[in-house]
């Protein structure tokens, strides 16, 4: 029988036999009443529910949206770059922790679950403190990636310090037809377990193995990560330590090229026989000799070109001298100070530039003549912060200017420190804020900062905030103008929230 309530059950077991007509009458009338007063009860408490209801939207509207609203929202609190670290503080796993509703929202969402990023050489930090074990990180990428379902995954693994087991492999041996993004920085003795598997990767859109292997030149048999995976027919997307142009001739389909170790001579063999690679990224190996380069036709293929050099050469200079890209939107430059023949080159190659990042020492003159330019990242100090601020003033330098990142460095007992000038002066956060303000004034289309701070700061007591209360205070008064703000410092915090650590690779 049906559970039935107690009343319920005791009009039930007074029903007479049915040849008793009158006591059966006199049942059927009390089950009749029975009826009503449970009638009665229940459009109580479908009034009370509706009621609930109505406060309930009222006072918490979010758990009224839909579900497909609500797991669209879910997406949306992932990293913009899409690495996901599995954290109980963080998406989505957090979002499984709020309530039961949300719990099934999120565990039916595919798509939050589509990504990982783990550590897989010490501990998981984003576990309990030393409990996230490589024991415990198999199964969780298991269960994790069997959440996706069919969606397309991302796997990024770190562990330069200790040897892999053998069953971190199988992960990526398991999940291989599915992967479109892998990253490893792994150290040299794992990428050599990877490489006997001969692990194909049918679908992988982007493959980052850029672990710098000039340190170990010295090992008795040479080793190329770019042989690791055999089978990629589908790669867009290549970050390596070194290759070589014949090796670069089973991706036929590569768009974005990153090398850590390039020279001069792979460069311009690379850009004008790769006609289809858009986006160039390479650290400069310093020439062996003090030869002279042929200068390669221009280069229109080219849309985005990031150049780096290790600390006092000059290769980047060298390369600017060479190279024309009239069709180039973004330049980096990762030197100590702005390469002379930078304006040269701007002027060349006459390209709409839209993003800019440069060294310090930057000049003014470069500037002008790219009206284009929307994003711009400099490096300054508590010195060098005055020239730029005085350029930041100037309403007609790159008027389309929306996003700004400064990087202020310190210049106490560095090599740029001047004996004769006082190196200990702190950053002007009013002056520059004023100068923000200036700017924004004469010229709306600024709208979003990003500070890097590198500079020297003295941590208080406990529960101090890092960041200067009166920087604070002129950065608010920033933000409540409607500019978009977020520092960052050490690497590691930020505000006015914490920075995502996990968004650079490696």
């Amino acid at each position: 029988m049906t559970n039935v309530c107690p009343p319920c059950a005791k009009t039930l077991r007074t029903v007479p036999p049915i040849y008793d007509r009158q006591l059966l009458n006199a049942s059927l009338d009390e089950i009749k009443s029975a009826i009503r007063q449970h009638k009665a009860c229940i459009a109580a408490l479908e009034k009370r529910e509706q009621e609930a209801v109505q406060y309930l939207a009222r006072v918490y509207p979010v758990f009224t949206l839909p579900n497909e609203i609500v797991s669209r929202i879910f997406i949306e609190c992932l990293p913009s770059h899409g690495r996901v670290r599995p954290s109980p503080i963080r998406a989505p796993l957090l979002l499984a922790q709020i309530c039961h509703h949300w719990r099934e929202i999120a565990l039916s969402t595919c798509e939050l679950w589509t990504s990982a990023d783990v550590d897989a050489g010490l501990h998981l930090p984003s576990l309990a403190p030393r409990v996230g074990t490589v024991e415990r990180l198999l199964p969780l990428l298991q269960t994790w990636f069997s959440r996706a379902q069919a969606c397309p995954l991302s796997l990024t693994v770190r562990s330069r310090y200790e040897k892999l087991p053998v069953a971190i492999y199988s992960i990526i041996s398991a999940f291989a037809e599915r992967l479109h993004r892998v990253e490893l920085n792994l150290s040299v003795d794992d990428l050599r377990a990877l490489q006997q598997l001969s692990i194909s990767l049918p679908h992988v859109r982007q493959l980052a193995v850029p672990f710098n292997l000039g340190a170990y030149l010295a090992l008795e048999s040479p080793f190329r990560a770019i042989t690791i995976f055999p089978n990629t027919p589908r790669l867009q997307d290549l970050a390596i330590g070194q290759c070589t142009i014949s090796e670069l001739g089973i991706y036929q389909n590569l768009t974005r090229l990153r090398l850590s170790q390039a020279s001069i001579d792979q460069i311009l063999q690379i850009l004008q026989s790769r006609s289809q690679i858009t986006d160039f990224t390479a650290v400069l190996l310093r020439p062996s000799s003090s030869r002279s380069f042929s200068a390669p036709p221009p280069l229109t293929h080219i849309h985005s070109l990031a150049l780096f050099e290790y600390e006092g050469d000059t290769v980047v200079e060298v390369m600017l001298g060479l190279l024309t890209i009239p069709n180039l939107r973004r330049l980096e430059l990762g030197v100590n100070k702005q390469p002379p023949s930078l304006l040269a080159f701007l002027n060349r190659s006459a390209c709409p530039l839209e993003h800019l990042s440069l060294g310090s020492n930057f000049a003014q003159d470069c500037l002008a003549v790219l009206p284009s330019l929307k994003t711009l990242e400099v490096q300054v100090d508590p010195r060098t912060i005055i020239h730029f601020r005085e350029v930041l003033e100037i309403p007609t330098l790159v008027p389309h200017l929306h996003a700004l990142s400064v990087i202020v460095n310190d210049i106490k007992d560095s090599d740029d420190a001047d004996p004769g000038v006082d190196n200990a002066k702190d950053f002007d956060y009013a002056a520059f804020a004023r100068s923000l303000e200036t700017r924004r004034r004469q010229n709306p289309n600024l709208r979003s900062l990003k500070l890097r701070l590198y500079h020297t700061f003295e941590f208080g007591p406990p529960g101090t905030p890092w960041l200067p209360k009166h920087a604070r205070e002129e950065l608010e008064r920033l933000i409540a103008d409607g500019m978009r703000i977020q520092v960052n410092f050490a690497l590691s915090l930020g505000w006015p929230e914490l920075a995502d650590r996990c968004g650079t690779f490696p």
